[in-house]
């Protein structure tokens, strides 16, 4: 039984946030040495409008676990610099969709590897099992915390 009492049943939650914040700083340092003017952030959003494909911000807000507000005022900044393009929804009036303008492909191209670099970097000497047990509890804590896997 789990002694819920015990700081030590804290650091799992702590072990996650340090990792996503390390992982946040490689993509920052990766995009930093291309010369690529984004935040891993705005990357990662972008990476969201290109697999998405006529993706909602409320789809883009769910896929990453960001706050609205945030997706929004980034959103807003990458159409300000013509990465993405806002189209009318035609099923829903209240919102737009979003796809890659030319420019934010061209900056995408130029980071084709990151993703794969910083996956194989973090990932060495990780089983697929230990993934597996990984996810199975990294969605135990999700869930239990009230979110619904998509």
């Amino acid at each position: 039984m789990i002694d819920f009492k015990s700081p030590a049943n804290e650091v799992p939650f702590f072990l996650l946030e340090r990792t996503l914040r390390q992982i946040r700083t490689a993509i920052q340092k990766e995009l930093d040495e291309q010369r690529i003017n984004l935040t891993s952030d705005q990357w990662l959003l972008l990476m969201q409008v290109k697999e998405g494909k006529k993706v909602t911000a409320k789809q883009i807000t769910e896929r990453t676990g960001k706050d609205a507000a945030s997706v929004s005022r980034m959103l807003d900044l990458m159409a300000k610099r013509k990465l993405i393009k806002r189209e009318s929804n035609s099923s829903d009036r209240r919102s737009s969709t979003l796809e890659l303008a030319k420019s934010g492909e061209a900056l995408l191209a130029k980071t084709k590897n990151l993703a794969a670099n910083i996956r194989r970097r973090s990932m060495k000497g990780v089983s697929a099992n230990e993934l597996d047990n990984w996810r199975k509890t990294s969605d135990k804590f999700f869930e239990n915390c009230g979110g619904r896997l998509v």
